[in-house]
């Protein structure tokens, strides 16, 4: 996966949008994900979002961080918005 790696912080959630084929969010999962966080201290798996500020990958830590009202790390991929883990082999 080609990305530019620069990883960014920021706590304005309104600029992170989720993608029509995401996953429904699981609060369940979330609540579990919010107890790691705290246990942590902090975030260690950055957000992946696309040029849309669609997220890719890590919509369940991003409800979680966002309900801790903590700083969401995160970072652009390159790759089009349009490419889905079908077409990417």
């Amino acid at each position: 996966m080609k990305t530019n790696m620069e990883i960014k912080r920021t706590k304005y959630y309104d600029m992170f949008k989720f993608k029509k084929e995401n996953r429904e969010i699981n609060y369940n999962k979330v609540m579990s994900l919010k107890s790691k966080l705290l246990e942590n201290g902090r975030q260690i798996i950055p957000i992946i979002c696309n040029r849309e500020m669609e997220i890719i990958d890590g919509q369940h830590r991003f409800e979680a961080l966002k309900e801790l009202n903590w700083e969401i790390m995160y970072y652009n991929t390159l790759w089009h918005s349009g490419v889905t883990s079908a077409n990417k082999r």
